[in-house]
């Protein structure tokens, strides 16, 4: 294997990472909108907890996202969701 070979399939598994990432969280917010719990759903919960808490402070949108290594536009609909669980 050569060093590019190396740096192309790096970036081929990290590409997939993302996508299973994604998938991972829609399934996730699936159960969870169900009153279905995962051993995974805890520490999901608390970081979501967090982040909103840090969304009510003023934190924007970009920031979250940078911190909780999200996508803004995840952290968006994790805020939307927490905002409608209050209402």
């Amino acid at each position: 294997m050569t060093v590019e070979e190396a740096k192309q399939e790096l970036t081929s598994l990290r590409k997939k990472q993302r996508e299973l990432q994604k998938r991972l969280e829609t399934l996730l917010d699936f159960l969870q909108e169900k009153g279905v719990e995962t051993a995974a759903m805890p520490e999901k919960t608390a970081r979501n907890q967090a982040l909103y808490s840090s969304y009510l402070r003023g934190h924007t949108y970009t920031n979250l996202a940078k911190h909780f290594q999200l996508s803004t536009s995840r952290v968006r609909q994790i805020c939307m969701r927490m905002q409608a669980k209050r209402d």
